[in-house]
């Protein structure tokens, strides 16, 4: 994702629009967020990520960045982790500008049976509540609003 300060009224419809604006990805976003932020990425004359993703969200809660690009789980848990170090309450705008079939996530796994009593345990622990549980307890966090 790319994220924003909704004060900031940033524009993002395509992948290539951040080069409008000074921002920060995960280390090696080239590799994993598509073709055509690759090739944005080659255009550009600077730096433009970041192996520490807690330095990322300090600069971006700091101003010294209006756009991070990185995953949105990642943002809920940096966010949580600064608050009391920093004003991390501005609201938020989600730019879902990448392709997320173009590399999506996935467990590899290669025995198939351990790969279906995996699906199936995931799917149990979605429907029973215990999977949101999870996410509560490491992000601390309400859900994001788009």
């Amino acid at each position: 994702m790319a994220i924003s300060k909704a004060k900031n009224k940033v524009t993002l419809n395509k992948v290539s629009d951040l080069k409008n604006y000074s921002f920060l990805a995960f280390s090696k976003a080239n590799c994993y967020l598509g073709e055509e932020y690759s090739q944005l990425m080659q255009t550009l004359k600077k730096d433009t990520d970041t192996s520490n993703q807690q330095v990322q969200n300090k600069m971006f809660w700091t101003d010294k960045v209006s756009v991070i690009v990185l995953d949105l789980n990642v943002f809920k848990y940096c966010q949580q982790n600064l608050k009391d170090y920093l004003n991390t309450k501005n609201k938020v705008v989600i730019h879902r500008i990448f392709d997320t079939k173009a590399n999506p996530r996935v467990a590899v796994f290669r025995d198939k049976i351990v790969c279906e009593e995996f699906n199936t345990g995931l799917s149990e622990i979605k429907s029973n509540g215990e999977y949101q549980k999870l996410l509560d307890k490491y992000l601390k966090t309400e859900p994001l609003k788009d």
